[in-house]
């Protein structure tokens, strides 16, 4: 389905509003409102399931909203951030929520919409390695005087986690993250693991108020303002090695979407409801979708696939179709 299709629902379905058949949309002035994939219909006011839904599945300040070009972006009422990745906490959110409201399916039904979760969630995988990239890339663009400024060899970063090392005027030491500006005097667990894998023979990093790292030695009591060569050479295997996983673990993620989506394909392939709904799909493309109803469309659709009503109710009961809920799962 085409992004500028009524029923598109982003690449993912993160504009469907769970199982209700509303999807949201923005007008090109930028003004939300609400299609139904089933009856057709849009409305500017908020429908009380898509309400259930957004109540259910917004979190930690985190709401989903439409682009007029379709395409879906999340704003963060608390930090003013906004992002067009699906933060994990709204992903992981989002599917418990269609995990939760599942309807009753038939052994390939559930093989399928497991399938698809799993998609979802390897898509979740790769956002997240997205967004992991972009907080480093602000650290590596920082200039001195700035908030994420790590030194002029990145000497403060710790790694690739997006945390810096900073220090007060009084000279206290605390840490900042990229991304979501947050400051902490305590050490966040990932600079810890970063510091033991980067501190050589007594040698550690320490930030001075003005910005600058200075090396000390807790052995030797020597202080110096040059990297010693010991720990460059440890901080550059390090982000190596992580930069090598991440490479990684990126290229295992897409081949197993890829994967999954091809089973997919070839689960659909087998299933008549699948080819159904694709005639209704043609139908209504070609007449258009305020002209014919939903249950004409399927009536024809129907009768053109089965030789018998009879046929085709028995088929329906035993797949237990809901159709526009189908249509939201398959975007």
């Amino acid at each position: 389905m085409h992004k500028y299709d009524e029923n598109w629902s982003g690449s993912n379905g993160e504009l469907a509003c769970g199982r209700s058949g509303w999807i949201i949309h923005a007008s090109p002035e930028g003004k939300m409102y609400w299609h139904h994939v089933g009856t057709e219909t849009s409305v500017w006011e908020e429908p009380k399931a898509a309400r259930i839904y957004k109540e259910a599945t917004e979190i930690n300040g985190w709401t989903i909203h439409p682009s007029p070009d379709g395409e879906p972006y999340w704003y963060n009422e608390g930090s003013g951030e906004s992002v067009w990745d699906e933060p994990p906490e709204m992903l992981s959110a989002r599917l418990e929520y269609l995990e939760k409201t599942a309807p009753p399916l038939t052994p390939q039904g559930q093989i399928l919409f497991v399938k698809r979760v799993e998609i979802q969630r390897l898509h979740g995988d790769m956002a997240e390695l997205r967004i992991h990239a972009a907080k480093n890339q602000e650290v590596d663009d920082a200039e001195e005087g700035d908030a994420n400024w790590a030194g002029p060899n990145k000497e403060l970063a710790c790694g690739r986690s997006g945390w810096t090392i900073h220090a007060s005027p009084e000279g206290k030491m605390f840490w900042h993250h990229a991304g979501d500006e947050n400051s902490l005097w305590e050490e966040p667990e990932e600079c810890a693991e970063y510091r033991n894998e980067t501190e050589v023979d007594g040698w550690s990093v320490h930030p001075s108020p003005d910005g600058l790292p200075y090396w000390h030695n807790e052995r030797t009591l020597e202080s110096v303002w040059v990297e010693p060569e010991v720990m460059r050479e440890a901080r550059e295997n390090c982000n190596e090695n992580f930069k090598s996983i991440e490479t990684i673990a990126a290229e295992e993620i897409f081949e197993k979407i890829v994967e999954l989506e091809q089973e997919v394909r070839q689960i659909l392939a087998s299933d008549p409801a699948y080819h159904l709904i694709q005639a209704r799909k043609s139908l209504v493309g070609k007449v258009g979708n305020q002209t014919i109803h939903r249950d004409d469309a399927l009536q024809i659709a129907r009768d053109r696939i089965f030789d018998t009503k009879t046929d085709f109710e028995t088929m329906a009961n035993e797949g237990r179709i809901t159709f526009f809920v189908f249509l939201c799962s398959t975007g």
